[in-house]
């Protein structure tokens, strides 16, 4: 029964990931990459507005780490550039020295670090067109989950073949030095 019902999970889950892959074939235009960023996104942006007041952790000049208004499990917190910038999608290698801030951040405000039997936290971002606010923002997400469910909004490890939804954060540091090394290669 319960192999089943994982069987039909998984089933549905493919299917779901096999149409939003037909959808992410759009032009890069359309998925909000690379695209400049009017004045009125960002005057929208809840993240840019601050909206989320009163649930700092950290902030500093160029980041700011507060609770997720829906955690998904018993810590989540999102860490997020006072830059508005789109999505993961839209990073250079320029940007190389914010995200390996933003890890270190993640490492820091992670309230199970050095204990015993420490879960190393799920730390990545959501892929366009699935991110729900268009500006980054980097999920610390430290299990148990709550519900257990929504840790497929979150997939990593042997299930993240089919997750395609949520990029670890060291995919996207080995994607954006791909960018890099291409442009030097073309440079020369």
């Amino acid at each position: 029964m319960l192999l089943r019902r994982r069987i039909a999970i998984v089933s549905v889950l493919v299917s779901i990931s096999l149409v939003a892959g037909i959808w992410s074939i759009r032009p890069a235009s359309l998925r909000g990459e690379g695209l400049m960023i009017p004045s009125k996104a960002v005057q929208d942006c809840p993240f840019c507005a601050r909206h989320f007041k009163g649930r700092v952790i950290y902030e500093d000049d160029e980041l700011i780490a507060f609770h997720d208004r829906s955690p998904a499990a018993s810590y989540h917190a999102l860490i997020i550039p006072r830059e508005h910038i789109i999505s993961c999608k839209s990073l250079t290698p320029a940007h190389l020295p914010l995200l390996h801030r933003m890890i270190s951040i993640a490492h820091d405000i992670n309230p199970r670090k050095g204990e015993e039997g420490y879960i190393k936290p799920r730390i990545g971002f959501h892929v366009p067109p699935v991110n729900s606010v268009a500006h980054l923002h980097l999920h610390v997400i430290v299990p148990p989950w709550k519900p257990w469910w929504k840790r497929m909004k979150y997939p990593m490890g042997w299930w993240g073949w089919w997750g395609w939804w949520f990029e670890p954060v060291e995919k996207t540091i080995e994607r954006v030095e791909r960018l890099e090394a291409a442009s030097q290669t073309q440079l020369k």
